[in-house]
């Protein structure tokens, strides 16, 4: 992960870097059990980064079947 920041830093673009933590997601996958028990949801990560968000989220819904999520991700520094 250095390396990838440590590149884009070098390249001038955009180079700052918050990643959503696994804690953070853990409570957005709570928020959205608690609303709706079967589901399909867009879900829009904005600055996606290294895209973990949705590689955490995925991997806490593994086992319920009845969880769709359709993935939006969007990153403003190109990718090198």
């Amino acid at each position: 992960m250095r390396e990838l920041i440590q590149k884009v830093k070098e390249s001038e673009f955009d180079y700052e870097f918050y990643p959503t933590t696994s804690e953070i997601i853990k409570i957005i996958n709570s928020d959205i059990h608690r609303q709706y028990s079967k589901f399909e949801i867009s879900i829009l990560d904005i600055g996606a980064g290294n895209g973990n968000f949705f590689k955490v989220l995925e991997s806490l819904n593994q086992k319920k079947s009845d969880c769709k999520f359709i993935k939006y991700a969007i990153e403003k520094s190109p990718k090198i």
